[in-house]
């Protein structure tokens, strides 16, 4: 756009502005072929553009500009947001929504969880994790073991960006949260109890492990959730759950949000919860790291349908069997003394 006064950008300019990002690409900044290269040098590139969905959600982002700008519309000289209305609320933009419960259904039918067998210990967690907490894929992927504490007799997960140990890992890719109010604490529903989940904590420290998905590299510079992510695109693809951009694994997350509301709890409730901001005053009260007793019966409330809830094996029950590597790469493994 330019370096131009930003009471000159009006509404044919946001317009231009959303028509050039949707013909850009995907992961600008993690594609080398990408790197280092001007708007028009990526254009001339006629490379896959982004989904129509990631251009609109970063439209909020100038838009979330405009909205602080306008609280002091005298100091910046504008009167409105040219970059209303181009967000995910557009026409365009495709809604992510929760899963069904025939999708549910469908997913904890895949092979895996029939046969109790998984390649790694994400690869049974992270569903279940994410069904009965809301949390999002990146903040199950960093889990630390020290994350599960006890706090006023409630067991509970405390999402923090703080770090298990000081050592940084070569990727720089430090524990991070979305937003400040992301840190939170989320009492463990009993489901998961049942499942085992503390059960399983509780071996991992008999170990000496920190992390409580150890196989996942931190080192990486996408994070210890890019390859969680990739798991999941294969996996809902295998049992025909494929709806793009509608369901993935933030599905998850739209589920628990909207069993709660549906059965009565209030939105500031959940807001801590889930760690989004409370609009009033009476949902900030809630927001004290030793409110576990407060939390706990939002937590509760989340009700699985147990026809659903029937599909997920406990710890006890399932095995986890790694992939064995190809025998070019064994035979190379034992020359390099691997």
């Amino acid at each position: 756009m330019g370096d131009v006064p930003i009471g000159s950008i009006d509404r044919d300019m946001a317009g231009e502005y959303f028509n050039i990002l949707r013909k850009l690409p995907a992961n600008l900044s993690r594609k080398r072929e990408y790197r280092d290269k001007t708007i028009p040098e990526l254009l001339a590139l006629k490379a896959p553009p982004q989904s129509e969905y990631n251009a609109s959600k970063k439209m909020e982002r100038p838009s979330g500009m405009f909205k602080w700008a306008l609280r002091e519309k005298r100091v910046w000289g504008i009167d409105s947001n040219p970059f209303e209305g181009f967000g995910q609320s557009g026409d365009n933009a495709t809604k992510r929504r929760p899963f069904t419960p025939d999708e549910l259904q469908a997913l904890l039918k895949h092979p895996n969880f029939i046969d109790r067998q998984f390649v790694n210990s994400y690869a049974y967690w992270l569903i279940p994790l994410a069904i009965f907490t809301g949390a999002r894929l990146g903040e199950l992927s960093q889990l630390d073991l020290k994350d599960f504490i006890t706090v006023e007799a409630v067991d509970c997960i405390d999402i923090n960006d703080i770090e298990a140990t000081e050592e940084v890992t070569d990727g720089n890719r430090k524990k991070h949260v979305k937003t400040k109010n992301a840190k939170r604490l989320v009492p463990i529903h009993p489901e998961l109890v049942r499942l085992g989940l503390l059960r399983y904590v509780d071996t991992l420290r008999e170990k000496k492990q920190v992390h409580l998905f150890p196989e996942l590299n931190r080192a990486r510079r996408d994070g210890p959730g890019q390859a969680p992510s990739n798991w999941f695109q294969r996996f809902r693809a295998r049992v025909g759950v494929t709806t793009k951009q509608e369901t993935v694994f933030h599905s998850f997350r739209h589920g628990f949000i909207t069993t709660l509301l549906d059965a009565g709890v209030t939105p500031y409730l959940i807001a801590p919860v889930v760690g989004h901001e409370g609009e009033l005053i009476t949902g900030r009260v809630y927001w004290n790291v030793k409110d576990a007793t407060k939390r706990k019966p939002t937590v509760d409330a989340f009700v699985l349908p147990q026809d659903v809830l029937a599909l997920i094996p406990s710890i006890e029950e399932v095995k986890f069997v790694p992939r064995r590597k190809p025998k070019t790469e064994q035979k190379e493994g034992r020359r390099s003394g691997k």
